[in-house]
C-alpha cells in the first residue's frame, strides 16, 4: 500500500470516529450509504393500494351493490301468466276489495303458461262506482281507459254496468266482448265465485272476454287464449295449480 492510500485510510478513520463522537454530522471523505427500504409484504402492498384508491373503490361497491338490488328485483319479480281487469261500476259491489281473493282463485285455474314453475295472476282494479268522487273519480276513469285502450287484459270481470260504461264510452261495435259459449258468464253459479269470496253475487256480476286485437297483438292473442282457457277451466271447475 503507498503513502497515499495510507493517508487516505488515516484521514477517513479520523472522520469516522469524529462521526460517532458526534463532532460533526457528516464528512466528505466517508460518503453516506443510503438507507434500504425493506421489502414490503403483500398484504401492506395490498393496504397502500386500498389506501390510494379507497375512494374509487367505495364508488364502484356503491354501483355495484346498486346494479345487484336492481337484478334481483327483476329476477325475482313474478312473471304473469294472466292479466285480469277487475270493473267496479257498483258502488255495492260484493267484489270491492277483494282483489287478493279474486287473484287467488284465479290461480287455482290458471296453469303455469310460463314454465317458470310459478303461477301469478296479476288483476287490476278500477272502480268507477258513483261514491268514487273528484280526482280519485278520473283517476279510476282514466285507469280504465288506458287499460280498455291497451287491449293487454283480455279477460275482465265485472257487473252490469260495464257494458253501459262501454256503449256510452265507446259505442256498440267496440269488440270488447267476445262472441262465443265463453262469453258474458254469470259468476254466481260457479264454484270460483265460492272462491273469490263472492258467494251469492249477483246474476250480472261476470266474465268479459275481449275479442279486439288491436294494440300489440302478440300480447292481446296470448292473453285471449289463456284467458279462454282459463275461463273454460273455471266453468268445468278444473283446477289445475295448487298455486291457488
Amino acid at each position: 500500500m503507498n503513502k497515499d492510500e495510507e493517508e487516505r485510510l488515516r484521514q477517513e478513520r479520523i472522520e469516522l470516529l469524529k462521526l460517532k463522537q458526534g463532532i460533526i454530522d457528516e464528512s466528505e471523505l466517508i460518503p453516506e450509504k443510503p438507507e434500504e427500504t425493506p421489502e414490503r409484504t403483500v398484504w401492506q402492498k395490498a393496504e397502500a393500494f386500498f389506501d390510494l384508491n379507497k375512494g374509487f373503490m367505495l364508488l364502484g361497491v356503491l354501483v355495484l351493490a346498486v346494479i345487484v338490488s336492481i337484478s334481483v328485483l327483476l329476477f325475482s319479480r313474478e312473471a304473469d301468466d294472466l292479466m285480469v281487469l277487475v270493473v267496479i261500476t257498483d258502488e255495492n259491489s260484493p267484489m270491492k276489495n277483494k282483489a287478493a281473493e279474486i287473484e287467488k282463485a284465479l290461480e287455482m285455474y290458471c296453469p303455469d303458461f310460463d314454465n317458470n314453475g310459478s303461477v301469478h295472476v296479476n288483476v287490476s282494479v278500477a272502480d268507477i262506482s258513483v261514491d268514487a268522487i273528484g280526482d280519485f273519480e278520473r283517476a279510476q276513469n282514466d285507469q280504465l281507459s288506458l287499460e280498455i285502450d291497451t287491449r293487454y287484459r283480455q279477460l275482465i270481470i265485472s257487473d252490469g254496468g260495464f257494458m253501459e260504461y262501454i256503449s256510452k264510452a265507446y259505442g256498440k261495435d267496440t269488440g270488447v266482448i267476445m262472441e262465443g259459449e265463453l262469453s258474458r258468464i254469470s259468476l254466481n253459479s260457479l264454484s270460483f265465485a265460492r272462491q273469490a269470496g263472492l258467494e251469492g253475487c249477483t246474476d250480472d256480476i261476470m266474465f268479459f272476454i275481449r275479442c279486439e286485437m288491436n294494440g300489440d297483438p302478440n300480447t292481446a292473442a296470448v292473453q285471449r287464449e289463456r284467458a279462454l282457457e282459463v275461463v273454460k277451466n273455471i266453468v268445468d271447475n278444473k283446477a289445475v295449480s295448487v298455486e291457488g
